[in-house]
Parts: C-alpha cells; sequence; structure tokens
C-alpha cells in the first residue's frame, strides 16, 4: 500500500532478479489476482530494473494514494495446470466409477 507518494521512488523487491516479476498499479483498496496478472499490464519492463546486484527494482514515477501488487507471472501458469490436472484427475476417477458401478450391477 503507498500511501500519499509526493514524488517518484525505487521500489525493491529484496528477492532473485527474474524478468517475470511483475509490478500492477491498482487503485487503493484493489488487488491483482493470478488470473487478471494474465491479462493486465504490469509496468514497463524498462522500470523494472536490477537492484543491489541481485534484486528486483521498480521505478514508480506515480504519485498518490493506490497499492502495487508484485506477482511471479509463471505462477499463474502452475495455477492453471494445476486445475487442468485436477479436473482430469476428476473426471477420469468418476468415469473409471461409472464402469466399476456398471460392471457391479451386470454380474448381480
Amino acid at each position: 500500500n503507498i500511501e500519499n507518494a509526493s514524488k517518484p521512488f525505487f521500489l525493491i523487491f529484496s528477492e532473485s532478479f527474474h524478468p517475470e516479476w511483475k509490478a500492477y498499479i491498482n487503485k487503493k483498496g484493489k488487488t491483482t489476482g493470478w488470473v487478471k496478472a494474465l491479462f493486465q499490464k504490469p509496468i514497463d519492463e524498462e522500470y523494472h530494473l536490477e537492484a543491489n546486484g541481485f534484486a528486483n527494482s521498480w521505478y514508480i514515477n506515480q504519485t498518490g494514494t493506490y497499492n502495487i501488487t508484485l506477482y511471479y507471472k509463471p505462477q499463474s501458469y502452475f495455477y492453471i495446470g494445476l486445475i487442468i490436472s485436477s479436473t482430469t484427475l476428476i473426471m477420469s476417477l468418476s468415469y473409471l466409477l461409472y464402469i466399476w458401478r456398471k460392471n457391479a450391477k451386470n454380474k448381480a
């Protein structure tokens, strides 16, 4: 949460630098979830810098009160894969249960 920023500043995130870390500026009280991160435009790459030889840094030139959400973009792809895998597992188990019950009914 950024409160009453009166001039541009550097936001330093002490996580190993990776170009897939993204920063999103939102209205006060709003955040960027993983689904929105797939479609929302992050802060331009030209403002994403390496700080202290290893960390992620963003030059924020917006003033006022707002929220900044930091997000590792590949995490969204992991969530999508997890949803697809879980759905496939549930559907496969449901089908196997259906076949098992059908065969059990035919034997009786």
